[in-house]
């Protein structure tokens, strides 16, 4: 996909107002609204990230976005609307059989940092970042330019 699509998309998503589904998720889940906007940042990036990749296989990693969603999709309208707004088709949410084959933890948080250019957020995705020392792609070491160290990946969260 071309860097123009690419960035429409992910602003478009990152721009589409659901301030309605955050506002009753916070009042549903007593919880604060600045945590919820944090949530709702990571689950717009979840989304972008299935729209960019559609033949990889993303299991969501984190309860408390899955829960978001879940609250999304049920504000129907604005679930379509935002979906065929960003990437054009539904984008459905499905329990990932045990059996099946996700992506390894270290090949999302490669698409993730090569995307939005920054980490995942530790507090919200603590699945894919739980056993997180020192961050490498797949490629060999010489030709890595991923290569983070504990120290950076820090840093990058802040």
């Amino acid at each position: 996909m071309e860097t123009q699509r690419k960035n429409e998309i992910i602003q478009k998503a990152l721009g589409y107002d659901i301030s309605h589904v955050v506002k009753r998720f916070a009042k549903d889940n007593n919880i604060s609204f600045d945590d919820v906007i944090e949530y709702e940042i990571e689950l717009k990036r979840f989304l972008i990230l299935c729209v960019l990749y559609p033949n990889k296989q993303f299991a969501m990693s984190s309860e408390i976005v899955d829960e978001l969603w879940h609250t999304f999709i049920w504000h129907t309208q604005s679930y379509f609307d935002f979906c065929k707004s960003t990437g054009g088709k539904y984008i459905h949410h499905e329990p990932t059989p045990g059996d099946h084959e996700n992506l390894e933890c270290d090949e999302i948080t490669l698409l993730y940092l090569e995307t939005f250019d920054t980490l995942p957020s530790l507090r919200v995705w603590s699945m894919l970042n739980q056993d997180i020392k020192e961050f490498t792609c797949s490629r060999s070491p010489a030709s890595c330019h991923h290569k983070l160290s504990s120290e950076k990946y820090a840093t990058l969260q802040m």
